[in-house]
């Protein structure tokens, strides 16, 4: 996928759609670094290769931070979410899907499978974790949410992304 698909510009998010789409990328980008463990030298190497540095390099640095100061993270997802944020993020995100379908297919394969095997239980085990411990909805969501990399992996997966992040119901926060 090139960095030159063009999306439905947003300009203006209400509160209520702000947090759902805040919420929606940072559950793709959790599950991302679940099952593929991207770090932010990879985000921003996607992002580098999208010509996306400049748009997002205060995201950058807070999701840097986010393990190391959780309270800072909180903060910075309460802020404004700019339209060009969302785009390039979206951009991101299905390329580094694209860029690990292969890994991304295998954990799916074996969540599919019912298998119990090493690439599941570490995909989940992380992913609660980066999501704030295990709860009821967060392997539900886990398992959802790596489903979905498929797609967003895929040639029209911002697009995909982007249709998403307007229906996805989540949950606010």
């Amino acid at each position: 996928m090139d960095g030159s698909s063009a999306l439905s510009p947003r300009p203006v998010f209400s509160l209520s759609q702000t947090d759902r789409t805040r919420s929606h990328l940072d559950w793709v980008f959790l599950a991302l670094e679940a099952s593929v463990a991207i770090r932010a030298e990879d985000v921003i190497e996607a992002a580098a290769a999208l010509d996306l540095v400049v748009t997002l390099s205060e995201w950058i640095g807070l999701w840097r931070l986010r393990g190391a100061n959780p309270l800072g993270w909180e903060v910075a997802r309460s802020k404004h979410l700019p339209a060009a944020e969302v785009q390039a993020l979206v951009k991101v995100a299905a390329y580094l899907a694209q860029q690990n379908q292969l890994k991304i297919r295998q954990v799916v394969s074996a969540a599919v499978d019912n298998r119990t095997d090493n690439l599941v239980s570490a995909y989940l085990e992380v992913f609660c974790h980066l999501h704030g411990g295990p709860t009821e909805e967060a392997v539900p969501l886990a398992l959802q949410i790596l489903v979905k990399l498929l797609f967003y992996g895929g040639p029209q997966g911002a697009e995909y992304l982007q249709q998403d992040l307007q229906s996805w119901p989540g949950q606010s926060g």
